[in-house]
């Protein structure tokens, strides 16, 4: 004999074992769609490995040669098929200079950066989702390797005196990653004025100006190919004096030339600016060197 308890509760129980569902009458059972796909786990961040955090870099032999621009390195992400790097002059990345997709765990930059402070990160994508940036590391950036690489003057010398300038008369030892080069001459050696400024692809120069007779001063700087400059040479003086007086080293009639019908010179005086004048014989003659 039923008891109303159990005559109540017998549907709830064919529900649950059954898997039954109370519908209306007449309605058709729900349609079940497709499962939906499985979201790919995100990819963990990478973790940075080279440079080192706060490293400078250089373009000495044992740093990044020849401009110090570093090849960027980090551990593979599991999963990871595809990298994010970003370059920046700011710890919060408002500015980007790199902003690129690689599929290797390493990154050299075509973009030569000028001398400076710059913080780097990356991020991996597993399956079409990224993940979290590593966290940010930063390099400074020094050609130069603070001044250890620059130009090493040549020639002229210290206190040189020049009337006039001859063929690479200023020259320098070459600088590795160097495109150009900056030559510079200013009457003050801090270079406050600038007299003369010129840009050439070759370790020496001469300069197509005459200067004021004065002292000068010159230096030379290397320009990258992107036309940042690294550290500039020492600074060297000379003294430029054009008017100096040709020494004359005497005149000699030889090998019993004979001198011509009508000859004239006029032979000037270097020191009283006054001359003399010769005139050729009215004959042909010949005159012996004397000695």
């Amino acid at each position: 004999m039923r008891t109303p308890l159990r005559a109540a509760l017998l549907p709830l129980l064919l529900v649950l074992t059954l898997g039954w569902s109370t519908l209306p009458v007449g309605a058709a059972p729900p349609v079940e769609g497709p499962a939906a796909p499985e979201q790919a786990p995100a990819a963990e961040p990478p973790v940075l490995v080279s440079p080192l955090d706060e490293a400078l870099t250089t373009g000495a032999s044992d740093s990044y040669p020849p401009l110090g621009v570093p090849t960027l390195m980090w551990s593979s992400a599991p999963g990871a098929a595809r990298y994010h790097v970003q370059v920046s002059p700011s710890a919060g990345f408002a500015t980007l200079l790199i902003d690129q997709d690689t599929y290797a765990t390493a990154f050299s930059p075509s973009t030569v950066l000028a001398d400076g402070t710059y913080y780097w990160r990356v991020k991996a994508q597993v399956g079409t989702t990224w993940g979290a940036y590593s966290a940010a590391w930063f390099f400074e950036k020094n050609w130069s390797a603070r001044g250890s690489i620059v130009p090493a003057l040549i020639s002229p010398p210290e206190g040189a005196e020049r009337a006039s300038f001859a063929a690479d008369d200023f020259s320098w030892t070459p600088v590795p990653g160097a495109a150009t080069y900056r030559f510079e001459i200013s009457p003050d050696d801090t270079f406050s004025t600038i007299t003369y400024d010129e840009i050439t692809v070759k370790p020496h120069h001469t300069p197509t100006v005459r200067l004021a007779n004065n002292t000068y001063y010159w230096r030379v700087t290397p320009v990258d190919r992107r036309g940042n400059l690294g550290a500039a040479s020492e600074v060297r003086s000379f003294q430029f004096k054009w008017e100096l007086a040709p020494a004359l080293l005497g005149l000699r009639v030889c090998e019993n030339i004979p001198w011509p019908l009508g000859f004239r010179a006029h032979i000037p005086h270097a020191t009283a600016r006054q001359g003399r004048d010769f005139r050729g014989p009215t004959a042909p003659a010949k005159y012996r060197c004397p000695g």
